[in-house]
């Protein structure tokens, strides 16, 4: 996209706060609750890309504009991608909302999603995630991350802890391995060998600096998924995760990728992995394509080995990432 096709800012925020949403009507106004919620001694944005969405979640977010938020301060602007809407929150100074309500919807076509955040990246210094079924349960979440880099300024991203509701099995549990924590009182470091899952990306915060990689990845048209993110911001320097719960992840099948089965997610990871291994061919990427190697063997009983090209390492694989995901299995159901 060119510069006359998106939205130029001309105000600092500090944070911005991204927010992805299709399909979520249901829970789109926990999301932008948890971000106005937010105490800070910071400008900050949440820039909700309502990607054109089928369920009324445009009227929605309208409604919860004109009651939360002065719309007689409200801007608006035609784009080529979406009608931009940005207005301050009614009572949180600090917040500031700005909706894309896209034309049609950019699931596909991402290159134009991402334009429309570039002008607000090049005027922050910290980008935060929230997607519209996720939502922000601590009020000095933004703050308490923040503060972090002043202490701290040689990390790149920081995150913390969060719990996980099950829609479908109305169910609650914790994602994070407690057991990281029981020994770390104020959180965990994570650096670049760190390979298990850090937390849900609603917890992430990370310097805008450090998605350089990720964004140059992206733009030769490597796939967006958001293991690949956080490995390249724990490429880009150590992350800090807090030991507190200040994030809930929703499990739910709502939005495209929710609709999908667990074999098409399982295999369309795989195709990412296999994409991020081949251009980063380092021993992180070995190893976590070889893990998603062996998910696939099973997931396809075997047939993986026979649809592509042969390799003795691939082989090795299944023979030692296999026992070690039966194991895990075998905690989760009866430790629980």
């Amino acid at each position: 996209m060119k510069l006359d096709d998106v939205f130029i800012p001309q105000k600092y925020y500090k944070v911005i706060v991204k927010t992805i949403t299709f399909n979520h009507s249901k829970y789109i106004q926990d999301t932008m609750n948890g971000v106005a919620m937010q105490i800070t001694n910071f400008p900050f944005v949440n820039i909700v890309l309502e990607d054109h969405s089928t369920d009324g979640e445009q009227d929605v977010i309208k409604l919860w504009l004109e009651r939360e938020c002065d719309m007689s301060l409200a801007e608006h602007y035609d784009i080529p991608t979406a009608e931009v809407i940005i207005v301050p929150h009614k009572s949180n100074r600090n917040c500031t909302f700005a909706v894309y309500f896209h034309k049609v919807n950019l699931f596909r076509q991402m290159e134009k999603r991402e334009a429309q955040l570039y002008p607000w990246r090049y005027n922050s210094e910290y980008e935060a995630l929230c997607e519209g079924d996720d939502y922000w349960t601590d009020s000095l979440k933004l703050q308490k991350l923040v503060d972090f880099w002043v202490a701290s300024p040689d990390y790149s991203f920081t995150s913390d802890r969060c719990m996980v509701f099950d829609e479908i099995l109305n169910k609650w549990t914790e994602y994070n391995d407690v057991s990281d924590y029981e020994n770390n009182k104020d959180g965990i470091i994570i650096d670049f060998k760190y390979n298990k899952p850090i937390t849900h990306t609603a917890t992430l915060l990370f310097r805008i600096e450090a998605l350089s990689e990720y964004l140059k990845f992206v733009n030769n048209g490597g796939p967006s998924f958001d293991f690949i993110l956080i490995y390249f911001l724990k490429k880009a320097g150590k992350g800090f995760s807090f030991n507190l719960n200040m994030s809930v992840y929703r499990l739910n099948m709502g939005g495209i990728y929710g609709k999908q089965s667990v074999k098409t997610k399982l295999s369309q990871g795989y195709e990412a992995m296999k994409k991020l291994h081949s251009t980063e061919n380092n021993n992180i990427t070995r190893k976590m394509y070889y893990s998603r190697y062996a998910s696939i063997f099973v997931l396809s009983k075997g047939m993986i080995l026979f649809q592509e090209d042969f390799e003795i390492l691939k082989f090795l694989s299944i023979c030692y990432y296999l026992p070690l995901k039966f194991v895990r299995l075998l905690k989760r159901k009866f430790l629980k």
